[in-house]
């Protein structure tokens, strides 16, 4: 049976950071990490998640740059990498849930589980919840026990708290709806909170809540409003109800309606809302290949707020692997040349060579490759194994490409 195994990972520069001091984790049995734990007094910070897999690389990589708080958090607490392995699992760590693609979670000396965060999400995401755990009491062990014992004295702010945080950390938190409901007057519904709760528990745009929350939009207080947390419910919610509307009447065009909308509710970012709700649809439903490509190129140029790096490199990699317009390859070219100018990966010479065999441009794929082999020495994101096969299939293509051309010329 696969059970996880505590491992010490001492990641250098070549793993991430480039060149930067590395995170030090603990090492030891998971006996001597809580005797460790216990012994100085400190909680046990968790990160769990596969090399492989690109948005904990970065993740990690973003955490070694911020050197400072990196710095904090080795005093903090004690840092511990998790792998799944063939081995024993303690049985103090049975009641904790680690998710793909990666997970950060927050343990006490004798077990319990104080945070959790379920990624992808940026570093100031994680740096703001940090900081909010360190606020006395703030944390899932003091909620979910005063939820259960005395749920008639927690407060409607810790149980919002609680709820948004069991959604970040990717576990249920629909028994507190009813609890949260029961307690909401009419100025927690007119508060930041409020938005949030309603759109945290709504389903659908039809939903009673999310009308009160429409009627009411420009009374309420945001002053102190999530606003990342508000726009990516408020998109989901929004494209799945234009979704259903197109396809109930599929030669209608909803765009204009749906800008309408998003502008009553002050959406922030109109091209993602928009270009979500075309990829959605003509990706999901109608199956237009190219509609959703170009969907994906707009959303990706158009310097969207909500688009993370993960998302784009997910999009840029779905591109280079399915798409065979040349537009819309080239303009992927571009967009991944911007990424590369920002931080130079060798994940992004990789879709860049993917991308220039697409389109037919081989001595740009062949520089691209010797990028890539070269960064890999430093970065060692690839086995050698896997350098091999990316230089294999591009010489194939070449190989198929100069056939191809000699048998149209021979016509």
């Amino acid at each position: 049976m696969k059970q996880l195994f505590f491992l010490i990972l001492l990641f250098t520069f070549s793993f991430f950071g480039y060149g930067q001091q590395p995170i030090k984790f603990y090492e030891g049995s998971q006996e001597e990490i809580f005797d460790e734990a216990a012994k100085t007094g400190k909680s046990i910070l968790i990160f769990y998640g596969q090399p492989k897999e690109f948005s904990f690389r970065l993740f990690l990589d973003q955490l070694v740059a911020e050197q400072e708080f990196a710095k904090q958090l080795f005093q903090k607490y004690l840092l511990v990498s998790i792998t799944v392995d063939n081995v024993e699992m303690s049985q103090k760590l049975s009641n904790l849930t680690f998710l793909k693609p990666y997970t950060v979670s927050l343990i006490s000396t004798d077990g319990h589980l104080l945070y959790q965060m379920r990624g992808p999400f940026s570093i100031e995401s994680f740096k703001k919840s940090i900081e909010t755990i360190g606020n006395d009491g703030q944390n899932f062990h003091r909620w979910s026990g005063n939820a259960e014992v005395n749920q008639d004295e927690l407060p409607i702010d810790d149980l919002f708290r609680y709820a948004k945080a069991l959604y970040k950390a990717g576990l249920d938190y629909n028994f507190l709806e009813s609890k949260i409901f029961n307690l909401a007057d009419h100025s927690f519904l007119q508060s930041a909170k409020g938005i949030e709760s309603i759109l945290l528990f709504s389903h659908n745009l039809t939903d009673d809540r999310i009308r009160y929350l429409l009627d009411s939009w420009q009374q309420i207080d945001k002053t102190e409003a999530d606003w990342e947390f508000i726009n990516r419910r408020l998109e989901a919610l929004t494209t799945d109800a234009f979704i259903q509307l197109k396809i109930a009447n599929p030669k209608s065009n909803y765009e204009d309606s749906l800008v309408r909308f998003y502008e009553r509710i002050e959406f922030a970012d109109l091209i993602y809302g928009v270009s979500q709700y075309k990829m959605r649809y003509f990706g999901l439903v109608e199956k237009n290949q190219d509609v959703y490509f170009q969907s994906v190129v707009e959303l990706l140029s158009g310097g969207s707020n909500l688009v993370t790096i993960p998302q784009k490199y997910e999009w840029l990699n779905e591109i280079a692997d399915d798409c065979d317009n040349q537009e819309i390859l080239q303009n992927a070219i571009q967009i991944t040349h911007e990424m590369v100018n920002e931080d130079n990966r060798v994940e992004y010479q990789a879709i860049l060579t993917k991308l220039f065999v697409k389109a037919g441009f081989f001595p740009d794929a062949d520089h691209a490759m010797n990028i890539l082999e070269e960064l890999n020495q430093k970065q060692h994101v690839y086995s050698d194994t896997e350098v091999e096969i990316m230089r294999k299939q591009l010489e194939e293509s070449v190989l198929k490409y100069k056939k191809q051309a000699k048998n149209n010329s021979g016509k």
